[in-house]
């Protein structure tokens, strides 16, 4: 089934900055501000579009993603890279990683974690053997989105996610 509806400005904001960074860490041009070494990446302090301070975490290859309950590392998975974000307004990250698994297989899970957690929004593609799948909770900015594609015998897989600040 496809069904598509306008997402929450807040949680593409989210996801635009999660996507920005990584293609700056990608370019290897870090976000400028404050920047802490640690083991197997760096933690930045940067500020959102707001001004407000804001913390952005880079991690390479094997280091285990902080993810939200409703978005979980599919089981199995070889993380590649994570980037995870928070600010004042919540939180949001990404997190590229491969599985033996299918496409369909990975998007199957996803839909089974979007309906655990009680996720409407939803919005899926197909482009040849690719998959795509996003949902989120209606009338909020808490969601997912998961893109897997065939890739060298495996399953390339990026997985955003954005969780806005409960208060």
């Amino acid at each position: 089934m496809h069904r598509c509806s306008k997402p929450a400005a807040g949680g593409l904001a989210a996801l635009a900055a999660v996507a920005l960074a990584a293609g700056l860490s990608a370019c290897g041009k870090p976000p400028s501000g404050g920047k802490a070494e640690q083991p197997g990446g760096a933690t930045y302090q940067i500020k959102d579009a707001s001004g407000r301070p804001a913390r952005l975490a880079v991690t390479g290859a094997g280091v285990q993603p902080s993810t939200p309950a409703f978005a979980p590392l599919y089981p199995g998975a070889r993380v590649e890279q994570t980037i995870n974000g928070a600010s004042g307004s919540g939180s949001g990250g990404m997190v590229i990683f491969r599985t033996a698994a299918s496409p369909q297989e990975v998007v199957a899970y996803y839909r089974q974690k979007a309906a655990s957690a009680g996720f409407g929004n939803v919005f899926s593609s197909e482009a040849g053997s690719g998959r795509m799948f996003t949902a989120g909770r209606e009338g909020g900015e808490e969601g997912f989105q998961v893109t897997a594609t065939p890739d060298r015998g495996e399953t390339s897989v990026v997985l955003t996610w954005t969780n806005p600040r409960k208060g």
